[in-house]
């Protein structure tokens, strides 16, 4: 045993206590702690650069909702339209305009904003099935194209919408519990109920005004032969989707009326009216007969 109670085979070979070797083998074993360390720090900052990496690229991509690009595209259209700068901070509408383009840019932000459409000179409304609606994908380039401006009203409740009911009314009716499905009012029934026709197999039934429904509408801002072209592509989008929409629709108190819809003799040559049969001559043709 040494002097300092150690056994002699545990110190050395020869007995004696090493002060360098023991220093030095103690110095290894925290640079090692000190490297490992260093190597947890690098790994946990790495981690946490990704992850605010991650954080950022959210961000970046949630952005504007895409109702809320699509609001701002129309805001801008509709600076085109009216011809000045038309911008809207929370309640506030801003126009550099004169009276006029104030006046019409007004009609136009309170009806996109509210998506209600009132009896504007420059309006056509089109009412359409709801679900025809839900995926209609053409409005942004008829909007571009035709320079209007295309808002959209959903189905409303009779209460309150100061439509009066007559026969013709193209209405939304609750059909035996199971939908809302269109229907076209005949007449009065018994008991303070309306006698309507379901577009989809032309039977009668009485309801009452609690099931019925306004149809939900396209609105079309415009000039008036931009509106009734825009009228005439709805239409078709609409029939296309819903086999016989133009023939009921026709067969209504507001029926569409854009160009092409209407009854009256056209001149054209065999190239024009061979560009009409490709185009809506069929639909017309079937919905006319």
């Amino acid at each position: 045993v040494g002097g300092d109670g150690i056994p002699a085979e545990e110190v050395g070979g020869d007995g004696a206590f090493n002060d360098d070797e023991f220093w030095a083998a103690l110095n290894a074993e925290l640079d090692d702690d000190e490297v490992e360390q260093e190597q947890t720090q690098a790994k946990s900052r790495e981690t946490d650069h990704k992850e605010a990496a991650q954080v950022d690229a959210a961000e970046e991509t949630e952005g504007p909702s895409k109702e809320e690009r699509e609001f701002d595209r129309k805001m801008l259209h509709i600076s085109v339209m009216v011809g000045c700068e038309v911008s809207l901070k929370g309640n506030e509408l801003k126009v550099a305009g004169d009276a006029r383009q104030k006046r019409r840019a007004e009609t136009l932000v309170t009806a996109l904003r509210q998506n209600q459409l009132g009896d504007q000179d420059e309006l056509t409304t089109v009412s359409v099935p709801q679900e025809w609606l839900d995926c209609w994908q053409g409005h942004a380039q008829m909007e571009e194209e035709l320079g209007i401006l295309i808002v959209s009203e959903p189905a409303r409740k009779l209460a309150g919408s100061k439509v009066k009911l007559a026969p013709g009314q193209l209405i939304v009716g609750h059909w035996n519990k199971q939908g809302w499905y269109s229907a076209i009012v005949v007449g009065a029934g018994s008991c303070g109920m309306l006698q309507v026709k379901w577009v989809f197999d032309g039977s009668r039934e009485e309801i009452s005004s609690q099931n019925m429904r306004l149809p939900p509408r396209v609105g079309l801002f415009g000039s008036l032969h931009a509106r009734r072209q825009a009228e005439v592509r709805v239409v078709i989008a609409a029939e296309e989707f819903a086999k016989g929409f133009i023939n009921t629709h026709l067969g209504t108190r507001n029926p569409p009326h854009g160009l092409g819809l209407q009854s009256f003799y056209v001149p054209c040559g065999a190239g024009s009216l061979k560009r009409l049969q490709e185009s809506c001559g069929p639909q017309v043709m079937r919905a006319t007969g």
